[in-house]
Order: C-alpha cells, then sequence, then structure tokens
C-alpha cells in the first residue's frame, strides 16, 4: 500500500499533500525546523495530523537516531537519522534489508545528511522547506537544488558579518 498525506497539518507542516507509493525508497531533506521529523513521525504512526489526513497500511514504524534498526517487515517504514551513528558492517547490512523491504513492497522514508547515501539508496527525493514540499523528484537534481539553497542561504548569513581583521591588525 502507497503512503498518502492529504492536506496535512502538523507543526511546522503546513498543508503537505504528496503520495510515496508501495515499493519505493524516499529520501527526505531539509534544515533544522524546516518539518522533516514531523513528517516522519506522521508517516511512522507515532503522531497524528492537527489536520488534514495520512493514509498507510496498518503495520507503520518510526525509526529515531539511537533507535534500534528493527527491519521486520511492515507497510511504512520511517527512518529519521537512524543511520548517523551505525559502524560500517551495521550500515551495510541495514541497507541490504531495506533494499529487501523496497522489494517486498513497503514504503520506506529515509532522512539522512549522507547526500552519497540517499543518491545510492532512494527512488526519490523530498526537501523540505518552511514545512513544505520545496522540491522532490530525481534523487541527485533534487539534492543539487536544496545544496544550492544552503549555499545562498550561507552566503547570505556570511555578508552579515563584520569583515575579518586583517593579520596586521589582530595584536
Amino acid at each position: 500500500m502507497s503512503l498518502e498525506f492529504r492536506n496535512v497539518v502538523l507543526a511546522p507542516l503546513s498543508g503537505i499533500s504528496v503520495v510515496a507509493p508501495a515499493g519505493v525508497i524516499i529520501g527526505v531533506i531539509g534544515e533544522k525546523g524546516s518539518g522533516v521529523t514531523e513528517l516522519l513521525k506522521l508517516a511512522g504512526g507515532v503522531a497524528q495530523p492537527e489536520s488534514g489526513e495520512v493514509r498507510a497500511g496498518p503495520e507503520r514504524r518510526y525509526v529515531a537516531l539511537g533507535d534500534s534498526l528493527n527491519l521486520a517487515p511492515a507497510a511504512v517504514i520511517a527512518l529519521d537519522q537512524a543511520l548517523a551513528t551505525q559502524d560500517a558492517v551495521v550500515r551495510a547490512r541495514t541497507l541490504t534489508g531495506l533494499d529487501r523491504l523496497r522489494r517486498g513492497g513497503a514504503t520506506v522514508l529515509l532522512a539522512s545528511r549522507e547526500g552519497s547515501l540517499l543518491e545510492l539508496m532512494c527512488d526519490e527525493i523530498w526537501w523540505l522547506d518552511g514545512g513544505h514540499i520545496a522540491a522532490k523528484g530525481d534523487p541527485k537534481e533534487t539534492r543539487a537544488k536544496y545544496r544550492r539553497h544552503v549555499a545562498e542561504r550561507i552566503r547570505a548569513w556570511g555578508e552579515t558579518l563584520p569583515p575579518r581583521l586583517a593579520p596586521v591588525f589582530r595584536h
């Protein structure tokens, strides 16, 4: 069964409507406070929307950073940075397990800060910005849009900083 968000509101998410078909791995990216964790909690069944509807199979699971990696079959599995602290052997086993789940028809949402992992594993990436879907689609293209956005935000922030002191004036 697919996973569907219909006009879902759960702060900071605001009117999210998006569908993930069965048998896919969707990467979810965004800055802190963009709604990534809230989207994953809704998908995993541990949170309920303030309004709107989340449609998914009966067996859903949310796995956060530090939780044990339970890869038993389920209709929807939402992994929120769950691979960030795992060693190479556990990660390899987990990635193989995720591929097995995808082939079995599960919908997997995977939030990670590792772009190369998302490009390797995901069929699609959803980029959340300010509680909305800013872009979704091909992993490489969507990551490129996100990287440009982040670079622009860093550049704009850098322009607000006072100029650095020249080395001769530091003494």
